[in-house]
């Protein structure tokens, strides 16, 4: 069994194996960036501000954006070290098409720009935007026999 869903938002791609396990995979434009701040002061204030930003770059929701981690590092700026952060970020796409152009927004230039508008210090693409396929869940659904069998049951008639 195989089905293919799309919203406005977001395409789901869902395939069930023979033991009944629902695998959903969702196409998703994947990069890390570093930011010069600590963990500590990357609040959920900043969070969001980050998401939006992020958000606004892609030409997507909010809510079709995601961190997936938040890691200290060490960045070089200017010969120097500094304490740093690497976010690594998914954005939920429609399509691989519409992965492939937000991919293409989603330059240093553009996110600093938004980063900026959003009080956010400058950011370093650590890895360039793209498209992956990626699971995104899986579950085991109802069996669906014995919910067919509880359905037939209910609906004997004696004579």
């Amino acid at each position: 069994l195989s089905s293919s869903t799309s919203s406005s938002s977001m395409a789901t791609t869902a395939a069930m194996t023979a033991a009944g396990v629902v695998i959903v995979e969702e196409i998703v434009v994947k990069m890390e960036v570093g930011l010069s701040m600590s963990k500590d002061n990357f609040t959920n204030d900043k969070q969001e501000a980050f998401t939006q930003g992020l958000a606004n770059t892609a030409g997507v929701l909010k809510k079709n954006v995601r961190i997936t981690s938040v890691d200290s590092v060490f960045l070089r700026r200017r010969r120097l070290l500094t304490g740093s952060i690497k976010v690594s970020t998914e954005v939920v796409v429609q399509n691989t098409s519409h992965g492939e152009a937000v991919s293409s927004q989603m330059t240093s230039n553009n996110l600093n720009i938004q980063m900026s508008q959003m009080g956010l210090p400058e950011l370093e693409v650590l890895q360039s935007a793209r498209v992956v396929v990626a699971p995104s869940s899986m579950t085991t659904p109802a069996p669906i026999a014995s919910a067919i069998t509880t359905a037939v049951d209910t609906t004997v008639v004696l004579a």
